[in-house]
């Protein structure tokens, strides 16, 4: 059994896994734009990273047209998987979140470095043809 904050994170997936889970409600209000470039400035560094990783996820959500065959499917399992502890939760906010993961995702692939991933960070370009159209037109 992990110890310390793994212990705590692993105990909260023993009781996702056993049917125990926490509900997220809608906020009491919005984070409006100085809010939360208030937070991100209090994070240094990590906050700077953080709007560029937003930044470039805008620049590659841009070009994104349709999912592929592969992708629909781990979208629509990725869905499924947050809308229950979050029934508050809009099909279209659940769209625009699984897209910006994708987006911010794609945008790291691209430069890992530059958002602190491992330089080898193994990713979707590495998947055969056949599995996925042009990931620039097609997500």
């Amino acid at each position: 059994m992990p110890s310390g904050a793994l212990g705590r994170l692993w105990a909260a997936g023993e009781r996702f896994r056993g049917g125990s889970s926490i509900a997220v409600r809608p906020a009491d209000a919005r984070v409006d734009p100085a809010g939360a470039d208030a937070a991100l400035r209090l994070l240094g560094p990590d906050g700077e990273m953080a709007r560029d990783l937003d930044a470039s996820a805008d620049r590659e959500a841009a070009g994104f047209a349709a999912l592929s065959p592969l992708t629909t499917q781990l979208a629509e399992d990725y869905l499924d998987r947050i809308a229950r502890p979050i029934p508050a939760l809009t099909p279209a906010a659940g769209v625009q979140v699984v897209s910006r993961g994708y987006a911010g995702r794609i945008a790291v692939e691209h430069e890992p470095v530059r958002f602190g991933a491992p330089e080898e960070l193994p990713g979707l370009a590495s998947l055969p043809r056949d599995a996925m159209e042009d990931p620039r037109r097609t997500c």
